[in-house]
């Protein structure tokens, strides 16, 4: 999907105008982005954290059903932690549950390796929501989804 200048420009402003407050509020964080919806093009959200829940909502049982209610638009979540201070756990979850994909950059990963290699997974969707029916007497299918 191609990105227009007034978009950019948009992004940047918005960007510069946040301020770290020391805590990280997943569950806010991903309502807000969720709240945003496009009726003309794959609902893609990509979530980068530093750190595991602690402002607001902090259970990862209740941020998994506050996630699912709060995408009726069945966007994507791409779920991208950088450090060590990460619930790796609840990050896969919510992009396994969302159709999404996850990545994580080690202390000691290169960022740009693994930046790259998460933006080539997103960048140009080909075919979404596929289904496959293998017929009966099939078993031991990997993945299982």
């Amino acid at each position: 999907m191609p990105v227009t200048k007034e978009t950019q420009e948009a992004a940047v402003q918005w960007i510069g105008g946040l301020a770290a407050e020391g805590g990280t509020n997943i569950d806010g964080a991903l309502a807000e982005a969720l709240k945003l919806r496009s009726t003309d093009r794959l609902p893609i959200v990509v979530f980068l954290t530093d750190g595991e829940p602690t402002v607001g909502e902090t259970r990862p049982d209740v941020l998994e059903k506050n996630v699912a209610a709060s995408n009726p638009s069945k966007s994507r979540i791409f779920t991208f932690g950088v450090g060590t201070d990460l619930n790796v756990r609840l990050l896969d979850l919510i992009a396994e549950k969302s159709g999404g994909t996850r990545d994580y950059v080690g202390a000691k990963e290169n960022i740009e390796i693994v930046t790259s290699r998460f933006f080539r997974k997103v960048d140009t969707p080909v075919l979404t929501d596929v289904t496959v029916d293998l017929g009966g007497g099939v078993h031991d299918v990997y993945p299982t989804r």
